[in-house]
């Protein structure tokens, strides 16, 4: 099982990474790393900007015998950004998903690579699952995905 500390300290650095790649006001305001739903809508409230959140991973640890096991973590990313629902014109809320589609492709692009793999002992994921979001969580709109992280320690 993951190390909460370290993952929130991976994704901080996901963060980091990305932001390099963006302007300024493109840039990923906030972190929020939570066990559950509930508290993440809790500490969401009326952030402003784009936020990249994830949950606490679920761990399912298979046991082939006492020297020979695994860790498979399921994790799941949201980048989002609050927004009333009904206030964007057809046209600026497609310019601001695909601003959001750009950031969590560039998140999904340091998830596959190699530094990002040997940084924090991970099989890089083999399948991501991105899903767009509407309205969620209070109000707001992004995209999530989903993926396994394989612990090698």
């Amino acid at each position: 099982m993951i190390d909460v500390l370290r993952y929130t300290e991976m994704v901080q650095e996901i963060r980091g990474k990305v932001n390099a790649d963006l302007l300024p006001e493109e840039q990923i305001t906030g972190v929020i790393v939570s066990p559950k739903e509930e508290h993440l809508v809790k500490k969401l409230g009326d952030r402003e900007g784009v936020q990249l959140c994830s949950n606490y991973p679920s761990c399912d640890t298979t046991v082939e015998n006492s020297d020979r096991w695994g860790s498979d973590n399921q994790c799941l990313f949201f980048v989002l950004e609050k927004v009333s629902p009904g206030s964007q014109t057809d046209g600026d809320e497609l310019e601001h998903y695909a601003k959001l589609q750009k950031i969590m492709e560039l998140v999904k692009k340091v998830l596959m690579g190699d530094n990002f793999s040997c940084d924090y002992s991970f099989d890089i994921p083999h399948q991501i699952r991105t899903e767009w979001e509407y309205n969620t969580y209070g109000g707001f709109n992004g995209l999530s995905i989903g993926f396994n992280l394989k612990d090698n320690d």
